[in-house]
């Protein structure tokens, strides 16, 4: 029946009017409701959209239920409803002054009761942590104060530059008279990484290229298809990487790297090792290439020199010279169609002479391989002054120079 304010409510509005009067518990709104229909009075609340709002009464309904200690299970079997969530989370409400009610009942938890829970350390200790909170004391911290960072860092400093362990370094900064313990110096060598014990064996690669940097070199061939008369034919290339200088010897190139070629390439390199120096070899790095004959290894052998090979399929330990391969491609040969060997020579003449004269190495501090042309005098803020750009190749290679105005 439609409503308006003259309307006696029909026999089911009354019932429901007198059920609204006589609760002990608030009417509890449809959520849809605007502000204006929820300040209506008590009978109007009771009509939704001219009819009798069921859908109110039932969120009244559960919410009644559940604050009677009626449990949930029940208040979903009375609501009719599959999912308990649906009864919990949607027809059940708790207003602000509940809550506000619920937080003021509430009470500290006294020494008694935490004696009941607590198990770690003494309810005592426990309930003397709250207060401190409470009252915004900062706990102290305990135990052992931190080893300082200086001496942290002159531990790791040893380890870095040595194969000490932990005794040994310890024994050092007993030497120098810093307190610390055993322990300490191994607790700090493992929290960085590194093996509290001493090291044993050869070492690894990286220490062993560190090591013999000055004297070490590494060999590869790398090929290229040169054009001739008869066709394309591919040519092996032999070149040595010096590892402290990162200067490169190519030592010859041949279409068929036989033994008797070999041989012939071991007694020329032989004689350019012996004009070297300090820098003449005493390690080479090589892969396991047939190529590498046992008669080319005996002739430099000879020399006092040692090979070092590396294990199958793994170029990455002779990076040396799989980096120059790689760049001398790049920044050349791919460049160009090679015309015979002698347009072979040509190609890796000038790129050798700007690769060792003209172009930066990030390796060895950004600076050419060739001493005699390393900058001298420091760099500067002053003016650029007068900038020259030289051409190698045809403009493929250039690099810049600074003159005086």
């Amino acid at each position: 029946m439609p409503y308006s304010t003259e309307y006696e409510p029909y026999r089911g509005g009354a019932i429901l009017d007198k059920d609204n009067r006589t609760r002990p518990f608030p009417f509890i709104p449809t959520p849809t409701r605007s502000a204006s229909e929820d300040r209506r009075d008590t009978i109007t609340v009771l009509a939704y959209r001219n009819h009798a709002d069921l859908h109110s009464i039932r969120h009244t309904f559960i919410t009644n239920l559940c604050k009677t200690d009626v449990s949930p299970k029940t208040a979903q079997i009375l609501a009719r409803y599959n999912d308990i969530r649906i009864t919990i989370e949607v027809y059940t409400h708790v207003d602000q002054n509940e809550q506000i009610d619920a937080i003021r009942k509430f009470k500290a938890p006294d020494e008694e009761a935490i004696k009941e829970v607590i198990s770690v350390v003494h309810p005592s200790t426990f309930a003397r942590w709250i207060r401190e909170e409470a009252a915004g004391k900062l706990p102290k911290k305990r135990g052992r104060k931190r080893t300082a960072e200086e001496i942290r860092d002159l531990i790791l400093r040893m380890a870095k530059d040595s194969d000490w362990g932990y005794r040994r370094i310890w024994g050092e900064l007993k030497k120098m008279r810093i307190k610390i313990s055993r322990s300490t110096v191994a607790r700090i060598l493992k929290e960085n990484g590194f093996d509290p014990g001493p090291k044993r064996g050869a070492g690894t690669w990286n220490e062993f290229v560190r090591r013999h940097m000055q004297t070490l070199w590494a060999c590869d061939f790398f090929t290229k298809k040169v054009w001739t008369l008869h066709g394309p034919v591919e040519y092996y290339v032999l070149f040595f990487v010096h590892v402290a200088t990162r200067r490169v010897h190519i030592v010859g190139m041949t279409p068929h790297p036989n033994g008797a070629w070999m041989e012939e390439q071991a007694r020329k390199l032989c004689e350019y090792f012996r004009q070297q120096g300090d820098a003449k070899p005493t390690h080479i790095i090589r892969d396991r290439n047939t190529k590498s004959t046992a008669k080319f290894c005996s002739i430099l052998k000879s020399e006092g020199i040692q090979f070092r090979p590396i294990p199958p399929l793994s170029p990455n330990l002779n990076a040396f010279a799989e980096a120059w391969v790689q760049r001398v491609k790049r920044e050349c040969l791919d460049h160009f169609m090679v015309f015979g060997e002698t347009h072979l020579h040509y190609l890796l003449d000038c790129y050798l002479d700007y690769y060792h004269r003209f172009r930066p190495h990030q390796g060895i501090g950004n600076v050419p391989p060739d001493p005699a042309h390393r900058p001298t005098s420091p760099m500067e803020d002053a003016q650029i002054g007068h900038v020259v750009c030289h051409e190698h190749l045809g403009g493929l290679l250039k690099h810049y120079e600074r003159r005086a105005a």
